[in-house]
């Protein structure tokens, strides 16, 4: 099952993450070398504006993926990554009648 089809986010933050290990000698030297090869990305997509509907479509797609991990395609690059949510809530704001804010973590993993 894929990302729902929901509204595309207003905007897409992306960051690469490549983990590190750093430690200090007990002579005051640090060293620091890489965990792995791979870089890995996370992803926050926000809403400022979100229908009830496609407030209710994800909520149903965090309550049955959460804790998983799924397929989501970068909507600007059309690249397709294996995410997982990095937070373990999802809030909505109200901003007057039917319509709500959403900001979302997703890790590729």
């Amino acid at each position: 099952m894929a990302f729902p089809s929901i509204s595309t986010p207003y905007r897409v933050s992306d960051r690469l993450i490549k983990p590190i290990l750093v430690a200090e000698t007990e002579s005051g030297v640090t060293l620091t070398r890489a965990l792995g090869s791979a870089s890995k990305r996370e992803f926050k997509l926000t809403w400022p504006v979100m229908t009830s509907a496609n407030k209710a479509t994800l909520e149903t797609y965090y309550n049955t993926n959460a804790g998983g991990s799924d397929t989501w395609t970068h909507p600007d690059t059309a690249t397709s990554y294996t995410v997982a949510f990095v937070e373990d809530s999802l809030s909505f704001e109200s901003v007057g009648g039917k319509y709500w804010t959403c900001t979302l973590r997703l890790k590729q993993v």
